[in-house]
């Protein structure tokens, strides 16, 4: 069960917070309205459907935000761009870019997510936005799904394990817990299933690359 805490800040950023468990909602409202509140006294916090909203007038500073988030061992914290708009629709346009800054932040396991620091995953949110290229790319992974989902054989965290180590038999072992040989295994039975493809060709290895990531996004979701 995810808890969703919404951190909105209307004339900078939004900033989205997740607990994994739901007792931790009221912890997180009282720590947070504490800290904040000795930070800035014209902020605005109040829970609401499982929601903390906080409203302020500039962004958190940073070792604020990093004492909420080392509070809690489940939190996850999606932050927006920081702008000026205003309107509702820029308003969910930030808040749409915190709630995928939370799901890179679940399938890389990492607490903090901001958009500008989200690199080339942030591209991938285009993609999600756009439901034919949605799926489209998972349509390009369904020899991979049907196959783990049949013989549960994991062969898309192997590959994309395979090809965030840029094609490193070894490193992917080390990575995955297993034999070099099984990733080898794995990898060849992959290249069974996409004859037509080459892995190690630019445009083969980005395809692949933004289709298992976005999957994995989706996944998390």
């Amino acid at each position: 069960m995810h808890i969703s805490v919404l951190l909105f800040c209307t004339t900078q950023q939004i900033y989205l917070i997740e607990f994994h468990n739901p007792t931790n909602l009221h912890k997180a409202f009282e720590f947070i309205y504490k800290e904040v509140s000795k930070w800035s006294h014209s902020s605005l916090i109040w829970i609401f459907n499982e929601q903390i909203i906080c409203i302020v007038n500039d962004s958190i500073p940073v070792n604020l935000l990093n004492n909420i988030s080392n509070r809690f061992e489940d939190i996850l914290i999606g932050i927006s761009e920081k702008t000026d708009r205003t309107t509702q629709e820029g308003i969910r346009e930030k808040y749409e870019q915190a709630q995928f800054g939370l799901k890179v932040g679940r399938y890389k396991g990492q607490k903090i997510n901001e958009w500008k620091d989200l690199g080339y995953d942030k591209y991938l949110y285009a993609v999600q936005q756009n439901e034919i290229l949605q799926t489209s790319a998972l349509d390009f992974l369904k020899p991979l799904i049907e196959h783990d989902e049949k013989f549960n054989s994991e062969l898309i965290l192997t590959l994309s394990v395979y090809l965030d180590n840029f094609f490193s038999l070894k490193k992917s072992a080390e990575e995955l817990f297993i034999h070099k040989n099984t990733v080898k295994y794995r990898i060849d039975k992959i290249k069974e299933l996409y004859k037509d493809r080459n892995l190690e060709e630019p445009e083969s290895y980005l395809l692949f690359s933004s289709s298992l990531k976005l999957y994995m996004i989706l996944e998390k979701k």
